[in-house]
């Protein structure tokens, strides 16, 4: 017959023990009636145990080699028993040993350091306390989980069993409770809530026991007393009505918790408690007696008490048949919501920004519908922060269409962290996010065209049906929602055909320009389409010059070439027909040739850039380079010029170009080209006090790149012009460059400059005398 036995300490076997722990190999000599000699020494990979007593040895090892190990005799009132410890590697083992007829028995090991994955952790373990009132320890050993407690700071003690008069283990159970409690009878009427409560406030941690499971490494939470089905809640495994055995969970309730509910189970078998004992974190405990009949259980609070921890303690049953099994459907919290005012509370909280602020947020994730129906009634009370919050109520139940509607509005935000959480919580959802972000960009408010670009950058699938719509209605402007379209189509093309089919069908030329240049460099072939059917009939020349700048990526074709062609030729604007020769440049190069001779200085310059790669154009391009009134045109004939071999000459012509932005490119471009003879041609260029400063400046960097040996006279002339007293700005910003560019060369050129610094009382060369941004010294020079 199983004992019951009073609530004691637990004392784990790997906790301090009274005997000092000695190395091994380690060995003591003990009584149980007899003189018993224990040992235990490590041997290969393993370490034995063994407890001698004459010629009779009771043996056992563990697959580790331990450290230390400490022995001590216990005058139990079943008799005494010798507890024996050892350590080592960061693991702990224990074994007791009793004595029956004469012989020593190791009657139980185990081992009793947590193991096991963090948060599941298991052990064996020993209570030794006195339970029965005899004044001597009670030997009750057993296992321990992590999360398993009646609420208080250590594990309980699972699966007990205690040391008989014959030195058998058998179980017991053990009163988990102490003497202090308070005295309630449950109802089987509500005392005011309806079921379920609003929202769910317990998150199970585990239980002592459980019907079929055997070891607590095997033993989970009973999730199933929270899932709103009481056939599939918990039932104790120990039987004979379960005496100690106990559930607990975390609360985690935005209020006060006024009442638990105890739901009876309704699997087959299953017995309801009569009694049972309600314990909570800050001193709560309650032995309840429960209705002979009951569907649910009200257990009302003397007072409403914020819990955080509660665990339900079976005492007695229909019985005590050992084959009486006792168990519960669900368990339930209610807090001073469900009693009156629900989420109106709730919502105040969050309007008010008060502490427990956060803490609801979270809460009300679990709510649902309800919830996310009040906050965007509270909306516009809700600060930013309280805002931010709604979209993670809201991120739970993307479902929903109460959760879109939070999700649309908080994308349109003012606030733009507010918009930032609604987009990325619809591209995290896996149901309804994509389209939830469709609605947002093809709508108007400030964060449409952020939820167009979120779209493009992701890799989800989403329906253009209403940006194309948008696009058609006003959105032909927005670069985003273009994107967004285009983007979409080169990913997955043919699964939103029709909706393109159908937009062509009644589009203006407005979104038909807009759309195709939205699909060019996603989908060239359905772009190149748009343009053949929009081109003939678009006046508008926003629209003209969509549909230009579109044919640059779009698939080829004769018409398609053709009207370019006509654009770059006939067009009035000059933005339009220098657009088509961008266009044309990939397509027909022989074609653009006659933009040279455009009457826009600017589509002449776009002309000779796009005929750098023509090697037939050179006569034509030299022609713009020498020829040409307008430096800009000029600069780009030059630009295309400039890596031909046989143009050297040309570039060394226009150094006398009229326009100082002519000469200072043509510098560059020889310093790019590494023309080491183009140093003597520029003694104009420093000798000139009325020189352009840029070009000088142009100059000194030629001679810096190429390290000329003989800049010297050149930098003086430089240095000469920015150290004079009421220097010109610019003249001082050039020479200040030349002296670090002299410093770098060396030599005669080095030391004139710094002698002309050094006298200068312009303190501008200050910095680079002290060696600030220095150049890398030029290479020695070779014979």
């Amino acid at each position: 017959m199983r004992r019951v036995l009073a609530i004691g300490a637990l004392v784990l076997a790997l906790a301090p023990a009274s005997a000092r722990a000695e190395a091994l190999p380690f060995e003591a000599a003990l009584g149980l009636g007899h003189p018993v000699t224990v040992t235990v020494a490590a041997a290969g990979t393993d370490t034995h145990v063994a407890a001698r007593a004459g010629r009779r040895v009771a043996e056992a090892s563990v697959p580790v080699v331990l450290e230390d190990a400490t022995a001590e005799r216990i005058a139990s009132s079943a008799g005494p028993v010798i507890l024996v410890r050892a350590t080592g590697g960061g693991r702990a083992y224990a074994w007791l040993v009793v004595e029956h007829a004469g012989a020593p028995t190791i009657a139980w090991s185990g081992r009793t350091d947590l193991h096991g994955d963090p948060g599941e952790r298991t052990a064996d373990a020993i209570e030794t306390a006195d339970r029965t009132g005899d004044g001597l320890p009670d030997v009750v050993v057993g296992q321990v989980r992590e999360g398993v407690t009646a609420c208080g700071t250590a594990p309980v003690l699972l699966f007990p069993s205690g040391i008989d008069a014959t030195g058998t283990l058998r179980p017991v159970a053990i009163a988990r409770v102490g003497a202090e409690r308070t005295e309630l009878t449950a109802t089987a009427d509500s005392p005011g809530p309806t079921p379920p409560p609003m929202g769910s406030s317990l998150r199970m941690l585990g239980a002592t026991s459980a019907l079929g499971v055997g070891d607590a490494a095997a033993l989970g939470a009973p999730y199933a007393l929270t899932d709103g089905n009481p056939a599939t809640g918990w039932i104790e495994g120990r039987g004979g009505a379960g005496a100690g055995e106990l559930v607990v969970a975390r609360v985690d309730a935005p209020r006060p918790v006024r009442a638990i509910a105890l739901a009876r189970s309704t699997a087959a078998g299953v017995s309801a408690p009569r009694s049972i004992f309600v314990v909570g974190d800050g001193g709560l405990t309650l032995h309840v007696t429960l209705p002979d009949t009951f569907e649910r259980a009200w257990v009302t609070l003397p007072e409403p008490r914020a819990l955080a921890c509660l665990a339900v303690v079976l005492e007695r049953g229909p019985s005590d048949d050992a084959a009486l099994h006792v168990g519960l459907g669900e368990i339930e919290v209610y807090t001073e919501l469900d009693y009156g005012g629900g989420i109106a509370t709730l919502i105040e909280s969050l309007v008010a920004e008060g502490s427990d602020a956060e803490r609801t947020a979270d809460w009300m994730r679990r709510l649902g519908a309800p919830a996310l129906t009040a906050l965007d009634d509270a909306w516009e009370r809700l600060s930013a922060l309280g805002r931010r919050r709604a979209v993670r109520v809201a991120a739970a139940h993307v479902e929903l269409a109460e959760a879109r509607r939070i999700l649309v509005r908080a994308a349109g935000d003012d606030d733009p962290e507010v918009r930032a959480d609604a987009r990325a919580t619809s591209l995290r959802a896996s149901d309804g996010g994509a389209s939830v972000l469709a609605e947002i960009a093809s709508g108007t408010s400030p964060g449409a065209d952020e939820a167009a670009t979120t779209l493009a950058e992701s890799s989800i699938a989403y329906d253009v049906t209403p940006m194309l719509a948008r696009l058609a209605d006003g959105g032909a402007d927005r670069d985003a929602l273009r994107e967004a379209i285009g983007a979409r189509f080169g990913r997955e093309h043919a699964a939103v055909d029709d909706a393109l089919a159908s937009f062509r069908r009644d589009a203006p030329e407005s979104a038909l320009a807009a759309a195709a240049l939205g699909l060019a460099r996603h989908a060239p072939a359905l772009s190149r389409e748009l343009i053949e059917q929009a081109a003939p009939s678009a006046s508008e020349f926003v629209d003209r010059y969509r549909l230009v700048h579109a044919a640059q990526h779009a698939e080829p074709s004769a018409a398609l070439d053709a009207w370019l062609v006509s654009v770059a030729t006939q067009a009035e604007e000059w933005m339009l027909r220098d657009a088509a020769l961008d266009a044309l440049a990939l397509r027909s190069p022989a074609a653009i040739q006659a933009g040279l001779a455009d009457a826009s200085p600017r589509v002449r310059a776009t002309t000779a850039r796009l005929l750098a790669a023509d090697p037939t154009s050179t006569p034509r391009l030299v022609d713009r380079a020498t020829r040409d009134p307008w430096p800009m045109v000029r600069v780009a004939a030059l630009e295309s010029l400039a890596h031909r071999p046989e143009e050297l000459s040309t570039l060394h012509e226009r150094l006398a170009d009229r326009a100082a932005m002519v000469r200072e490119r043509v510098i560059q471009l020889l310093t790019e080209r590494q023309d080491r003879d183009a140093w003597p041609l520029l003694a104009s260029v420093f000798a000139d006090d009325d020189e352009w400063p840029r070009v000088t400046a142009a100059g000194l960097e030629l001679a810096s790149a190429l390290c000329v040996p003989d800049a010297a006279d050149a930098i003086v002339l430089v240095m000469r012009r920015g150290t004079r007293e009421g220097a010109w700005a610019p003249h001082v910003d050039v020479a200040v460059e030349a002296l670090r560019i002299a410093l770098r060369l060396g030599g005669d050129a080095a030391e004139q400059a710094r002698t002309m610094a050094t006298r200068s009382a312009n303190e501008a060369f200050a910095p680079v005398l002290a060696g600030q941004g220095a150049l890398p010294a030029c290479p020695a020079a070779t014979p």
